[in-house]
């Protein structure tokens, strides 16, 4: 574990963990891990929440964090998507996932975005690995989020963060 999660942490890329109580926390480390010292948590900021349902085990993203951040701190939303638009005027062929990890990188190095770190014991987690947001819509969800009904709080075109926002 302590492998994956510093390779993740070098290597910029957004993870997916879930923990024992069923919850999925999508997001980007915020802290490296000393060999040396057993591991005890893993600290990250959100992008996404959700959870596995209990009989498929399939994960279910429910809260889009970008909106969360959009609604408390407007000027915080405004600079990163900004910065989003910008990165994809200079790399229009870039895939989302690199877009999106761009703009969280900002998000991190703003210390406003500690102000949304999540801290989860490493005895709680069940699983993590790299999370692709191209690939899950692409491939687990058939295009579209299948979570997202008519009555769910994220919306579908929330993978894109620049859909979420109204030109103004």
């Amino acid at each position: 574990m302590e492998l994956f999660l510093a390779l993740a942490l070098e290597g910029e890329k957004m993870i997916s963990v879930s923990v024992q109580n069923g919850k999925v926390y999508v997001g980007y480390l915020t802290s490296s891990y000393n060999p040396a010292f057993e591991m005890e948590s893993i600290s990250l900021i959100p992008a996404f929440s959700g959870h596995r349902d209990d009989k498929t085990k399939e994960m279910l993203l429910d809260l889009d964090y970008l909106k969360v951040y959009q609604s408390i701190q407007p000027d915080l939303y405004a600079r990163l998507f900004d910065a989003f638009e910008a990165e994809n005027k200079r790399n229009p062929q870039a895939s989302e996932d690199r877009l999106f990890t761009d703009v969280m990188r900002r998000l991190l190095a703003s210390n406003a975005g500690q102000d949304y770190e999540i801290i989860l014991p490493i005895r709680e987690v069940q699983s993590a690995n790299v999370f692709h947001v191209d690939s899950y819509v692409e491939y687990f969800t058939s295009g579209a989020y299948k979570v997202m009904q008519p009555h769910s709080p994220v919306a579908s075109e929330s993978v894109s963060p620049p859909a979420t926002v109204p030109a103004s």
